[in-house]
């Protein structure tokens, strides 16, 4: 059982603090999504996807926190 409990602290050390942000604007840069999003804790990562084809963003992001609190 103590093994069991170790492994899931471990993996859950592992998975990041990460975020899903959605419905944002099209027209909402990286820079400004950041520039928000760092008044709630530090940003470690910010991917906002990009349409393959037209280049645009997709409307959505993910975005790493440094802890899951700050998440």
């Amino acid at each position: 059982a103590r093994g069991a409990v170790a492994q899931h602290e471990q993996r859950r050390t592992l998975i990041p603090a990460k975020i899903f942000v959605g419905n944002l604007s099209f027209r909402t840069g990286k820079e400004e999504l950041n520039a928000l999003l760092v008044e709630a804790g530090t940003v470690v990562d910010l991917y906002m996807p990009t349409d393959r084809a037209t280049g645009k963003p997709r409307g959505f992001a993910f975005v790493e926190y440094s802890t899951e609190a700050e998440a």
